[in-house]
């Protein structure tokens, strides 16, 4: 395909990519395309692989080498649009995608790893082909403000009292922990992750474990320490995994734009995957 063609059949799913560059050896890694996005965002194209492991590996290995070459990218495609600390993605093209590979990809759907299933179209008027994401972007966090007073009016009588009582434990379980809120439900972050909520639902109260534990009514008969257990658990999993990246590596190491995970502490050095990532290996 050549670069104008690629550039066509992108211009629904990645509309504004340019492709700068072809045939990156990017440290162990080959890059078939590079690509500048309307922002100044790096997009890199990777061959597709046989295989749910060699897929995973080969897509993991791009982004990871794009983070670790990032300053060598920058001063290389320097006369190319590219923006110092925009973020990366990793483009996979392919006719279709095993779909275990897809699932262990989908935490870094749309942010870091797009992948494309080409689809070409037939007809007396010509042929197209049409590339369609096998990726819905991955649920962003809800987005709440401010403290815990609105959802506590909220809630009738006792059950406000046990929303408050639930409420101060779960602020106990971790200093690392972060809170936000609105009138309807409370949710907390652990080291950026998104770790439980407490939510206003057909008049009750109801705990949540993220990202997608089901709703657990909460009473006075011991359903709160219930669902303290399984919260403390999430913990001691999450700090296990390590801290999250807030949103796409950008290329010179600063925050990623339009991040709204807090900053909860730094990330360890020598890591060059991010847990997600180290997730999905080991799927």
């Amino acid at each position: 395909m050549e670069p104008h063609d690629l550039e066509a059949a992108l211009s629904d799913a990645l509309p504004g990519v340019q492709i700068v560059d072809r045939d990156l050896q990017l440290g162990s890694a080959q890059v078939d395309w590079v690509g500048v996005d309307a922002d100044g965002g790096l997009v890199l194209f990777s061959s597709p692989v046989e295989g749910d492991d060699e897929l995973v590996l080969r897509t993991l290995d791009v982004l990871a080498e794009a983070r670790e070459n990032r300053s060598i990218l920058l001063r290389h495609l320097a006369r190319t649009g590219l923006r110092a600390g925009a973020p990366v993605r990793v483009v996979v093209i392919a006719g279709g995608f095993p779909s275990r590979a897809v699932a262990r990809l989908a935490p870094l759907s749309g942010r870091e790893v797009v992948l494309l299933v080409a689809q070409r179209l037939c007809s007396a008027l010509g042929e197209t082909t049409h590339l369609v994401p096998a990726l819905a972007p991955a649920d962003p966090a809800p987005e709440l403000h401010g403290g815990p007073e609105r959802f506590l009016e909220s809630l009738p009588g006792a059950l406000g009292e046990l929303g408050a009582l639930a409420l101060r434990r779960i602020d106990r379980v971790d200093r690392a922990l972060d809170r936000a809120a609105s009138a309807d439900e409370v949710h907390w972050r652990y080291r950026g992750r998104r770790l439980c909520s407490l939510v206003r639902a057909s008049g009750r109260l109801e705990g949540r474990l993220a990202p997608a534990g089901p709703a657990r009514p909460l009473g006075p008969d011991g359903e709160v320490d219930a669902f303290l257990d399984e919260v403390l658990q999430r913990v001691l999993e999450l700090a296990e995994e390590g801290p999250l990246d807030a949103g796409p590596a950008p290329l010179d190491g600063g925050p990623g734009e339009g991040s709204s995970v807090p900053e909860t502490g730094p990330a360890d050095p020598g890591l060059v995957l991010t847990a997600e990532e180290l997730d999905a290996f080991r799927d």
